[in-house]
């Protein structure tokens, strides 16, 4: 803490919402507004991330209607993809939510995943170059009345979306890549990776290389979007989150079990990965097969001291803004939600 308050660091928290149901998306969006944290985030997928349940809901509608129930925390997603909208519909649909919220949308963005696409016959190649060509897209229909623009992917011949939007639109981009990384840096007003891919040294290392070129480095925010869980028994919170780690590791870091003689197809891979029934299965079956060590590097799990000390180092290695995703169930997120803040976040924020 005298880390912080040496430093000045003013650092936010945000919470994700849950991918269902419909009443526990809006509990929890009111619990974050009533708590005072700084930001709201809603994934954008088909399918949620849990194998015994794959609802989720559309992040355009539920993020309209947060906008309009809430007054003060920033909005956004977290994230959407360069895939699945054409380039206008999205230029439209963020422009909307921007003036629904009085000027408080994110538009987080990333290359997407495959449960997302494959299964739609979306095409989801050549990713980075889409997320590039997106991105200028978005950029010119936001300020211009009519845009030209021939890109590989995305073409814009007198194209118009108006209104414009009142206030510039942030764009962060959740890059867990080098090629993807470099994009963020160059084109990206915040980036936004996860956790589990980064350590606090490589998040800093990679600050460090590459936040001297961004050509907006007083208004970039380096973010970190972070599976988390604080119980006042660290024990508890470990079994909470097993299952569910475990499945976040073989999706994003699975080279991690190869230390454990544990090879994972690369099928498994967020990238390729679909929850098919047949997959669905087999990555149940693999799940109970997987040692529990690799999880105590990756996640920030414990007691609350144990949370705050992992908080404590990604402060350190230059984080600004933590979105938290609690690992409970909707049922128990409204509990956790309170807890955390009390127990860790106004630890930081001199609550």
């Amino acid at each position: 803490m005298d880390f912080i308050k040496n430093k000045g660091i003013d650092i936010k928290f945000g919470v994700k919402l849950p991918f269902s149901p419909l009443e526990k998306i809006y509990e929890t969006a009111n619990l974050a507004e009533k708590l005072h944290f700084d930001s709201i985030w809603s994934p954008d997928h088909l399918t949620s991330l849990n194998p015994n349940d794959l609802s989720t809901y559309s992040v355009w509608c539920i993020l309209s209607t947060v906008a309009r129930e809430t007054r003060n925390c920033i909005i956004g997603t977290s994230v959407t993809d360069c895939l699945r909208l054409n380039v206008a519909v999205l230029a439209q649909i963020s422009t909307t939510i921007q003036e629904i919220s009085g000027g408080r949308f994110i538009l987080g963005i990333g290359i997407g995943e495959a449960q997302n696409t494959v299964p739609y016959g979306i095409p989801c190649d050549k990713k980075t170059a889409r997320l590039t060509e997106t991105i200028t897209g978005l950029r010119l229909l936001w300020s211009q009345e009519e845009v030209n623009f021939s890109g590989n992917f995305v073409k814009l011949k007198s194209a118009s979306v108006m209104p414009l939007p009142s206030q510039r639109i942030p764009i962060w981009i959740g890059a867990n890549s080098i090629n993807t990384i470099k994009i963020t840096f160059s084109m990206g007003d915040g980036w936004l990776p996860l956790a589990i891919k980064f350590s606090p040294a490589e998040y800093s290392s990679i600050l460090e290389t590459f936040g001297k070129t961004s050509r907006k480095q007083n208004s970039f925010t380096p973010a970190l979007f972070v599976h988390t869980l604080a119980e006042k028994n660290a024990d508890d919170a470990w079994k909470k989150v097993k299952e569910m780690g475990k499945m976040l590791l073989i999706l994003w870091k699975p080279e991690i079990f190869k230390q454990y003689g544990i090879e994972i197809s690369d099928d498994f891979y967020a990238h390729k990965f679909t929850f098919s029934k047949q997959n669905k299965q087999r990555l149940l079956n693999l799940l109970k097969t997987l040692p529990d060590d690799p999880l105590y590097e990756n996640f920030v799990v414990g007691g609350s001291d144990d949370c705050i000390e992992k908080i404590e180092k990604y402060v350190k290695a230059g984080v600004d803004h933590f979105i938290l995703s609690l690992m409970v169930d909707s049922k128990n997120l409204p509990d956790s939600i309170n807890y955390y803040k009390k127990a860790v976040v106004d630890y930081f924020k001199g609550g």
